[in-house]
């Protein structure tokens, strides 16, 4: 049998065009997954800045002990604690100077939390108050039945319609019997949730960027055992315990939120999650460390001290801030923000302010 020789070429022409095709076809799909790999890639971290220029500022009122602080902006900062006068508990900063309104409110504020143009407070007997369009307002006080009163000692969300409070709940008749207490505000009102038998004074409550889990931690105290730090997911408004706890009063347990992932102070060791498992990022064990931090992320970690503020920059850890001679630092909460640091002390109403050069 004779073939056509045009038929031929025209055969050939087809799968070679066919080939071709195939072959183009190959060559995109692997530059794309390339690409697409290649973007995926995580951005290497720079060190984080260390030239700071501080202030500090003072609320100097007697007996004010200032516990939080939290803002949106270098512009738009608060700060609360318990005691002295009711009408100077709740202190705000303008990117200029701290001021209060003066205004008695029947609240004594242990915990701020600010996200968008809302900013919550909640302290002893349960209390919640609310600031929205420049106005407080009372929001809720929550009970639980069999104990005398709550204390929330931390207040964190998400979303405007997502927000958590945690802290304790003390027996009427014995302030040493105490149940664990979580608050969640979906944008309707407060409800207390159940915690089960756990007896930990809970003061930290984080979302994690990556799993969308809250994580809650704080320390279990029961008559007669020794103090035990603990951390929790919380599931399904059902907590399920961490494989992690210590025995011991300074051994405690802290979460802190980055641009991108949860940090968790556990006892003298900084960790991150890996794969589910806890990957140990910095040992801190010093004498002065108070067991408080936060960071933007990895390398770029603010630690606490009795004698000032140290950082972590990826490599090494070195003093930023040194409290003057002879004083003693209870440093407490931080706001950080692209290039302001506010933290505050405890006792003497401080508010360290750094600003990057």
């Amino acid at each position: 049998m004779k073939f056509n020789n045009s038929i031929i070429s025209k055969f050939n022409s087809k799968r070679t065009i066919k080939y071709l095709a195939l072959l183009l076809i190959l060559f995109l799909s692997l530059n794309l997954s390339l690409s697409c790999e290649k973007g995926t890639e995580p951005e290497q971290l720079k060190p984080g800045r260390r030239d700071y220029v501080w202030e500090v500022d003072s609320v100097n009122v007697p007996f004010f002990y200032m516990t939080d602080i939290s803002g949106t902006s270098p512009n738009d900062v608060w700060a609360v604690g318990p005691g002295g006068d009711l009408g100077k508990t709740i202190w705000h900063y303008d990117g200029d100077s701290w001021s209060t309104d003066g205004i008695s409110r029947g609240i004594s504020p242990w915990a701020v939390f600010a996200i968008d143009d809302i900013v919550w407070i909640a302290g002893s007997d349960g209390i919640i108050w609310k600031h929205e369009n420049g106005i407080w307002a009372f929001s809720a006080q929550l009970k639980l039945e069999g104990y005398q009163s709550i204390g929330f000692d931390n207040v964190w969300g998400s979303s405007k319609t997502d927000i958590y409070a945690v802290g304790t709940a003390v027996a009427e008749n014995d302030h040493v019997f105490k149940q664990s207490i979580i608050a969640h505000y979906d944008g309707k009102g407060w409800k207390l949730i159940d915690t089960g038998d756990e007896k930990c004074s809970f003061t930290s409550v984080k979302k994690d960027p990556i799993s969308k889990q809250y994580f809650v931690g704080g320390k279990r105290n029961e008559p007669y055992l020794p103090d035990t730090s603990k951390l929790f997911i919380l599931k399904d408004e059902k907590l399920e315990k961490v494989e992690w706890e210590k025995e011991n009063v300074d051994d405690r347990i802290s979460i802190s939120i980055t641009e991108n992932e949860l940090l968790f102070g556990m006892g003298d060791k900084i960790k991150y999650l890996s794969n589910g498992k806890f990957v140990e990022l910095l040992d801190v064990s010093m004498p002065n460390y108070n067991g408080g931090f936060d960071g933007r992320n990895k390398n770029d970690i603010f630690l606490g001290l009795k004698d000032g503020i140290m950082h972590y920059n990826g490599n090494n850890l070195e003093y930023i801030y040194n409290a003057p001679n002879g004083v003693m630092l209870a440093l407490g909460r931080r706001a950080i923000f692209e290039k302001e640091y506010f933290q505050i002390e405890f006792y003497h109403g401080y508010i360290i302010h750094g600003k990057l050069k």
